[in-house]
């Protein structure tokens, strides 16, 4: 199980390297509260959803493929957060408070 979530994040970290690559001018991102949804592609599942900007990288993100983080409450896209474990019920946070 580690071993397999181990090789999801290091897959996921080099489509988002891909993705930084081929993407130039991400305006910066905004805090969740402060911009309406968009009607931006999502990039995770290319849906026409309303999407919001990542608070990380800024991508635009559908509800769906978006996670609000358990500890500091800000919309990230699935890149840009983990799912945690190690309690009964499946937590999600940001990078920045995973650690």
């Amino acid at each position: 199980m580690v071993e397999r979530t181990k090789s999801l994040l290091m897959e996921g970290q080099q489509q988002q390297q891909q993705q930084q690559d081929n993407t130039e001018n991400i305006p910066p991102a905004l805090p969740p509260t402060a911009a309406p949804p968009n009607l931006l592609r999502c990039f995770s599942c290319q849906s026409d959803k309303p999407s919001r900007s990542c608070a990380h990288c800024g991508r635009s993100s559908c509800s769906p493929c978006s996670r609000v983080c358990g500890a500091c409450e800000g919309v990230f896209c699935s890149l840009c957060s983990l799912l945690n474990y190690d309690t009964p019920e499946t937590r999600e946070f940001c990078l920045g408070c995973a650690q």
